[in-house]
């Protein structure tokens, strides 16, 4: 299901389908007759939450249009450092406290600072650069019509992984 993400927002539906129509069998197989509920349960959910639901558009959740980071691994960097920075001085006092807080703004406007006078952020790990060069591949062969949804779907779930 994750791979769908990837399609361009009107084919998601029909994305969803060929998924369903592929591995609906198989799947219900591997869960047995004592699970299989279980199956009808998430397809439900997926359905009613993510492609039916009014209020969460499948635009604002897809991906296959962004030209920059398709996750928030960058954020959670960000956010673990500040807990690191942070964390071990909200037992002590309040000035401990704000002390760490004035180093977080220093090293951000340092940051910042760089980067207007022309320094560059540090490159993206080598796998998540390829990763997203062989995304943007197999979407221009789905765009051309050399790839179908269903191949697309399977070459994008093995790329991404579990």
């Amino acid at each position: 299901m994750r791979a769908v993400v990837f399609l361009p927002p009107k084919l998601v539906e029909e994305g969803f389908e060929d998924l369903l129509a592929e591995y609906y069998d198989p799947i219900r197989v591997i869960l047995g007759p004592e699970r299989a509920h279980l199956l009808e349960m998430f397809i439900a959910y997926f359905q009613s939450q993510w492609l039916e639901n009014a209020q969460i558009a499948i635009r604002e959740w897809n991906v296959s249009t962004l030209e920059s980071y398709r996750t928030n691994n960058h954020q959670e960097g960000n956010n673990y450092r500040l807990n690191c920075r942070i964390t071990p001085h909200i037992a002590g006092n309040l000035w401990t406290f704000l002390k760490a807080l004035m180093k977080e703004q220093i090293s951000q406007s340092r940051t910042l600072f760089q980067f207007q006078h022309g320094g560059r952020f540090a490159l993206r790990r080598r796998c998540y650069r390829e990763n997203e060069e062989q995304i943007e591949v197999l979407q221009g062969e789905r765009a051309t019509g050399n790839l179908d949804t269903a191949h697309f779907l399977d070459a994008i779930y093995r790329r991404i992984g579990d």
